[in-house]
């Protein structure tokens, strides 16, 4: 599956905060250029950053992610564009409510 198509499928499988979520690309001072996407699930962050076309991370934290960080912290859980996006989802919403 294609990253944006998996990227949608996911995000809409997690339903996040009404209004708490941002797709955006960032480059940081050394060069790395970023694109993820970023919402809260009861006010704990989650974040999806794609590390390439074919792999991505998803990370949940106690706190919201409010800008682009180079390094990403957080509980975080790899995965790629043939893993089950709503399987995946379900996964992080299990992380969110383990934080609570």
């Amino acid at each position: 599956m294609e990253y944006k198509a998996w990227t949608r499928k996911f995000w809409t499988a997690l339903n996040p905060d009404a209004g708490n979520s941002t797709l955006r690309y960032d480059m940081f001072e050394s060069g790395k250029s970023v694109l993820e996407m970023a919402g809260t699930i009861g006010g704990r962050g989650v974040l999806l950053r794609w590390l390439n076309d074919e792999r991505a991370v998803f990370a949940v934290r106690p706190t919201p992610y409010d800008s682009a960080e180079e390094h990403v912290d957080g509980e975080q859980t790899h995965v790629t564009a043939n893993d089950d996006p709503a399987q995946s989802a379900a996964q992080a919403r299990q992380l969110v409510l383990a934080i609570a």
